[in-house]
């Protein structure tokens, strides 16, 4: 064992996240966030393919996505509902989608109802009115009703580190097919973005 899996492992004990049974899926390697609740988050992924690059904050989506060059895969989910969950990555077992997930996206868990503290309080309009948000869930729920004008999960959005939306936004969906497509168009659109940024530079 790693010194940094041996980290890793310690670090799961210490927080109360329940390690993987002998049937369930490896953890692969993932960031750390900076708010205290990062870890517990874990238990609340039920799957999630091996060796995939996966935050919980948009912020370090954000900057994977510039350095490494690929788009991100956002899944507004929750906490506090099971059934969201439960169907989080189901289209992705079911399919060939696995792969392409793991080789080309940036995947961030955007929960909309945890209560970890923002680093600073933001203020937002809401239906008019001024607001404080200041916790991570809030934010989330937020960026997800303003933006998309959606407040149901599990809802899936692939975006380049600009926050430029590369495919149709999709809700609940178990269709595999229809959702491997929609990795595929984003990828392709991803793709033909940066190439007409390379060519502008030459």
């Amino acid at each position: 064992m790693s010194k940094i899996q041996l980290f890793i492992f310690l670090l799961i004990l210490m927080t109360g996240c329940r390690p993987a049974a002998d049937n369930e899926p490896e953890l692969p390697d993932y960031y750390f966030h900076p708010h205290k609740d990062s870890m517990n988050l874990l238990r609340y992924v039920d799957y999630v393919p091996r060796n995939i690059e996966f935050v919980f904050d948009l912020d370090s989506a954000l900057k994977l996505s510039q350095i490494k060059d690929k788009p991100i895969l956002i899944i507004f989910t929750g906490v506090g509902c099971k059934s969201t969950r439960d169907i989080d990555w189901k289209v992705v077992k079911t399919s060939d989608s696995e792969k392409l997930i793991r080789d080309n996206f940036i995947v961030a868990f955007l929960f909309v109802d945890i209560k970890g503290k923002l680093k600073e309080p933001v203020q937002i309009m809401y239906e008019g009115r001024p607001k404080i948000i200041s916790t991570i869930g809030r934010y989330n729920w937020y960026l997800q009703i303003e933006r998309y004008k959606s407040n149901a999960q599990p809802y899936y959005c692939i975006v380049d580190h600009n926050m430029v939306d590369l495919a149709d936004p999709r809700g609940y969906d178990l269709d595999s097919a229809g959702f491997k497509d929609f990795l595929i168009q984003g990828l392709l659109e991803f793709r033909s973005n940066s190439l007409k940024l390379k060519s502008s530079l030459k």
